[in-house]
């Protein structure tokens, strides 16, 4: 969420009239909101323009849709990454955690 945030902020305060800066309201309203916003907000258009999978359109595309999407894929990329990277540390955390039970039965 946070690399959108900047996106949801402004999907609030156009769609809702909320400024989420300086209201303060409860994470279970935030994440009704948040799921209710439309596909004419700018976290909406993003979603379209992350998602789209025509190649046609994705041609059709104008140089801040190119750059959007870029920026999205390479983050999602670097998850990826990252995630692979610490795969291995939590397989052995798990392990090590699971050996107190496999410990306790001998």
């Amino acid at each position: 969420m946070e690399f959108d945030r900047g996106l949801i902020e402004a999907s609030f305060a156009m769609q809702y009239g909320i400024r989420l800066a300086k209201e303060d309201i409860a994470f279970g309203e935030f994440c009704r909101l948040l799921a209710g916003l439309t596909a004419d907000t700018p976290l909406g258009r993003a979603v379209a323009v992350r998602a789209e999978a025509d190649a046609a359109r994705i041609k059709a595309f104008g140089a801040n849709e190119r750059e959007l999407r870029r920026k999205w894929r390479n983050f999602r990329r670097e998850q990826v990454l990252r995630s692979e990277r610490d795969w291995d540390a939590e397989i052995e955390k798990l392990k090590s955690e699971l050996s107190v039970f496999s410990e306790n039965t001998l």
